[in-house]
C-alpha cells in the first residue's frame, strides 16, 4: 500500500469517528451533466447521462453507510462499461471511496460538502492500466418524507491523471450530478 493510500484511510478513519451507536446504510443512484477538458489541449466535451456511466469516467451507483441520518457518511460508487465489438472488448471499470458530511444534522433541507479519491481501469486488446483520480464537491441535500432516503444535487470537480490501455490523457471535470439515496 502507498503513503497515498495509507493516509486516505487513515483520514476517512479519523472523519467517521464518533460515539458508539447504530449506522445506517443507503443504496443510490445518480445522473448528472459533466464537462471533461483535457489538461493537454484536446479540447472539452460535454456528457449528460441519465444515470452517469463509467463512459464519463462517473460513477452511476453509490453504496453508502453512516449515522442515522446520513449526516456522516462514508459512500463507495462504482460503475462498469463493457464493449464487445466483433471480438475485441473495451473495459471501463471506475470506483471510489468518500466522505460526505451534512452541516445542519437534523434539518429536512441542508448543504453538504464531499471529497473523495477513486481508481479508473481501462482496458483494451491485451492492454490494461490503472489511473488514479480524486475530487471534491458541494451540494444541497433534502431528506424525503419519513426519512426514507434523500435526495441530492451537487456541483463536482473531478481530476483524473493520464494513463490507461490507450494513453488517455489527464481529465479535469466540472459536473452537476442529481441523486437519490434511499436508506436502508
Amino acid at each position: 500500500m502507498s503513503r497515498t493510500q495509507v493516509a486516505v484511510v487513515a483520514l476517512l478513519g479519523l472523519m467517521l469517528a464518533s460515539p458508539a451507536r447504530a449506522g445506517s446504510w443507503s443504496l443510490g443512484a445518480q445522473l448528472g451533466a459533466i464537462s471533461l477538458r483535457s489538461d493537454e489541449g484536446g479540447g472539452t466535451s460535454t456528457v449528460v447521462a441519465f444515470p452517469l456511466n463509467a463512459l464519463s469516467y462517473q460513477p452511476g451507483l453509490r453504496l453508502g453507510f453512516g449515522d442515522a441520518r446520513h449526516s456522516r457518511e462514508a459512500c463507495l460508487e462504482g460503475g462498469l462499461l463493457v464493449i464487445d465489438e466483433a471480438g475485441t472488448v473495451v473495459t471501463i471499470a471506475v470506483a471510489s471511496l468518500g466522505y460526505q458530511h451534512v452541516f445542519m444534522q437534523h434539518a429536512a433541507s441542508s448543504p453538504f460538502a464531499s471529497a473523495w479519491v477513486g481508481m479508473v481501469g481501462e482496458g483494451g486488446e491485451g492492454q490494461y492500466g490503472n489511473s488514479i483520480s480524486y475530487g471534491a464537491g458541494l451540494g444541497w441535500r433534502r431528506v424525503v418524507r419519513d426519512e426514507h432516503g434523500a435526495l441530492r444535487i451537487e456541483a463536482r470537480y473531478d481530476y483524473l491523471r493520464s494513463g490507461g490501455a490507450f494513453e488517455r490523457p489527464k481529465l479535469s471535470m466540472l459536473g452537476l450530478r442529481l441523486g437519490f439515496d434511499l436508506w436502508l
